[in-house]
């Protein structure tokens, strides 16, 4: 069975491998050429291509000549999805001809209207190829990078307002006022933060700034949308002097004027990336003055809270192993991220003054304040937490600690600038997983992350054709009737759509909890036929024209039209469904011997007490490896994933000691998908780390499924 091995083998050492609903049949029969160029019998020679790091660069010679570039990255797809970015990259440039000598050029060049500052992620390469024009030789995949004063001489004009699209976090203020100043001095240079209050403002310096030939800055319009309209008609109505400039800052907004951003000139801004660049902006704002006001301790302190500051935002660019953590972009309309360290700094060193420093309270404030109240996942709190230990504790910034470290960093033991400004220039400039405490095959994850968004976002292009968002009946009925008619043909002989169905109830308190949930399973799965029938049905009639549009009905239609149907419209959540019923049913006759227990999961539980104990399997463990007795660390060659051998779950009294983040057990997040979107509960692992908060840090979790 040569696509079951493969299946097997790209679990195993891709960490994705064959979905599981694909039945491999139905692959066979829709890539049947494809399959028969592979040579899958021969099992040595994918032995490489399976093992190698860079497998996109190891396709056997024997097979890579019979295949296209697009059917090796289809290969590259089902087997190795853990290397998909990079492929995808490589045969972006191909087909752009990104410096191939060769090959047919297929876009040129960018649109000479939109720039920008850093070079885009993989993600955005969906969104970057619909602004390609077919022009020129498209030279890289990164639109040309310059400097704000070669734009202001070259292609902007008193007419046209220069829109600068920032991404959260990034500030474009310190560029343009250092422009202002080196233009037409900072005297004729203005800039108001929007927001309640600021519309009148804006008007009277927008008038005034037109008629004198000034520098006005408007910043933050996606907090005014509504607003926007009236901008744009006092814009259209002005006779600016030939010296004006109208500056724009936004960010990302589905309601904002399309009239507005056509008649701009557009400019994307981004923060440059890494731990490195985040210090560098960190360290911009202080000066060695500002460092020598206190000793090597303060110095110290400062730099704690700048990296730790820099760890918790960059962390996010591994989503969603690094988990959310914190994101600045709405802290404050008119404060960047790296300005956070800025406001912070003062009362930090004030309660690092003491000789004898109560980390608690830092601690406290750091965790409940002012990161931690802007986190609402329980796990993500953890990480924090175990950041919080790791940098701000006497063993790092302890006043007789001759030797302090963060990480692998040894920190000066002086006040000086430079010295600290030498210690950042030595970092990597793009990020290493070990700085994080992440895992050395993280990269793997992320990437199938990132592939994962940029395949959804040329599915939306491929469905661009289709209007959703607008009612077209010849539309609907060619693209929606087959799946109309197939669920006719599924229901045929069949009662569950008519079935009267009633929530099971607890009568004697003798049911047991396993009845209990059979029951509830019953009643769930009818009610989702129901349910779904119910939604077909008014979608057909509106097809026919014999009911009126509705926005529930609108929204499923353009689900189905998008292949997006990642929730139902309206649909029952299944957490208030199992809140309501199963734990009322399972509750009672459980609680009466025991006294209301708690459920407790663990890899190691003495059976002999469990008054009913369940045992799971085909769990996946991600962030770490168990090799069923411990807890040990990835390495670069190992599978983003690793299946947990049967696990055992039961129902204890509540007077049962904890085991969770001790030294021989952690507790770790059970998710629905790798995706870690959802929890369903916590289970208990054993671990040799003197360190539990190392086990935290690699973003070790498990989940019920790998499907994204």
């Amino acid at each position: 069975m040569p696509v079951a091995i493969l299946k097997a083998q790209g679990l195993k050492f891709g960490g994705g491998g064959l979905v599981d609903y694909i039945d491999p049949s139905v692959s066979l029969y829709n890539f049947s050429e494809l399959y028969g160029k592979l040579n899958f019998q021969g099992s040595n020679l994918w032995t490489p291509f399976l093992h190698s790091r860079c497998c996109e660069q190891e396709f056997p010679k024997a097979v890579e000549n019979n295949l296209s570039k697009f059917q090796r990255l289809l290969v590259i797809h089902a087997v190795r999805p853990d290397r998909l970015q990079t492929a995808m990259t490589q045969f972006a440039c191909w087909s752009f001809d990104c410096g191939h000598a060769g090959v047919p050029p297929l876009v040129e060049q960018i649109d000479p209207r939109t720039y920008s500052f850093w070079k885009p992620s993989t993600y955005s390469i969906g969104l970057f190829c619909r602004t390609a024009k077919l022009r020129g030789r498209l030279k890289d995949l990164a639109p040309p990078t310059f400097n704000l004063k070669k734009l202001f001489t070259d292609e902007t004009v008193a007419t046209e307002p220069i829109l600068i699209i920032i991404s959260p976090g990034a500030d474009p203020s310190h560029d343009l006022q250092e422009l202002a100043s080196q233009t037409i001095g900072s005297d004729r240079y203005y800039q108001v933060a929007m927001g309640q209050g600021q519309a009148n403002v804006a008007l009277e310096l927008l008038r005034q700034s037109a008629h004198d030939g000034d520098w006005l800055c408007l910043k933050n319009l996606h907090l005014v949308t509504s607003w926007l309209p009236i901008l744009e008609k006092e814009i259209n109505s002005l006779k600016p002097n030939n010296g004006f400039r109208l500056w724009l800052t936004t960010e990302v907004h589905p309601h904002f004027p399309s009239v507005l951003l056509q008649s701009s000139l557009k400019i994307t801004y981004e923060s440059p990336p890494g731990l490195k660049k985040s210090l560098q902006r960190t360290y911009e704002a202080w000066s060695s003055e500002y460092l020598r006001q206190g000793n090597e301790n303060r110095a110290n302190a400062l730099f704690a809270l700048a990296w730790f500051h820099a760890v918790v935002q960059e962390r996010r660019t591994y989503i969603p192993q690094a988990e959310q953590l914190v994101s600045f972009s709405t802290w404050k309309p008119e404060i960047g991220a790296g300005e956070v360290v800025e406001i912070l700094h003062e009362p930090f060193l004030i309660l690092c003054r003491s000789h004898n420093i109560q980390w608690q309270w830092i601690h406290g404030l750091f965790e409940q304040a002012i990161y931690g109240g802007r986190v609402d996942n329980t796990f993500d709190i953890r990480v924090l937490v175990s950041y919080l230990k790791t940098f701000f504790d006497n063993r790092v910034l302890g006043e007789h600690v001759s030797d302090r470290r963060i990480g692998n960093l040894q920190l000066p033991n002086s006040c000086q600038y430079r010295d600290y400004i030498s210690l950042i220039d030595k970092l990597p400039d793009y990020n290493q997983p070990s700085l994080f405490g992440l895992p050395e095959n993280i990269e793997r994850s992320s990437q199938k992350t990132i592939s994962n968004n940029v395949i959804c976002q040329l599915r939306i292009l491929m469905r661009s054709d289709i209007k959703g968002s607008k009612f077209d009946k010849e539309v609907w009925s060619s693209e929606l009737g087959p799946i109309l008619n197939l669920w006719k043909k599924l229901n045929q002989g069949q009662q569950l759509i008519h079935m009267k169905v009633n929530p099971p109830k607890q009568k004697d308190g003798n049911t047991s909890p396993l009845l209990a949930f059979i029951q509830l399973e019953k009643y769930n799965a009818i009610k989702l036929i129901q349910f779904v029938h119910l939604s077909l049905a008014a979608l057909s009639k509106v097809i026919r024209g014999s009911t009126l549009l509705t926005a529930s009905v609108q929204q499923l239609a353009e689900a189905l039209l998008n292949q997006e149907l990642n929730a139902l419209p309206n649909a029952t959540n299944s957490e208030s469904v199992v809140s309501a019923f199963y734990l009322p049913l399972v509750r009672e006759p459980v609680r009466q011997p025991w006294h209301w227990p708690h459920l407790d999961g663990a890899f190691y539980v003495p059976l002999a007490w469990a008054y009913l104990t369940m045992r799971i399997g085909g769990l996946l463990l991600e962030g770490c490896i168990f090799d069923g007795r411990n807890l040990s660390d990835n390495q670069p060659e190992s599978p983003t994933v690793c299946a947990l051998p049967p696990c055992y779950i039961s129902w204890v009294p509540k007077n049962v000691p904890e085991k969770s983040n001790t030294a021989e057990h952690i507790s770790l997040p059970l998710y629905y998908s790798s995706q870690r979107d959802r929890v369903v509960t916590y289970l208990d692992l054993p671990c040799i780390s003197s360190d539990p908060n190392h086990w935290l840090q690699c973003g070790a979790a498990i989940f019920l499924s790998s499907n994204t």
